[in-house]
């Protein structure tokens, strides 16, 4: 039946719609925390700079 098929394609269209949010949701996150701890270091790198 053409109708329950597009029904199943639009379900897995959205569960894979949420794993790719979840997906992108984790990268920004990652993204974050890569981007803190370069401003620590760029911040350690500024403080050692002052002291030599």
């Amino acid at each position: 039946n053409k109708v329950d098929d597009a029904l199943n394609k639009l379900k897995k269209l959205e569960e894979a719609k949420k794993v790719s949010d979840k997906e992108i949701a984790k990268l920004k996150s990652d993204l974050k925390v890569a981007k803190d701890c370069l401003h620590t270091y760029q911040a350690s790198l500024n403080d050692l700079e002052q002291y030599s």
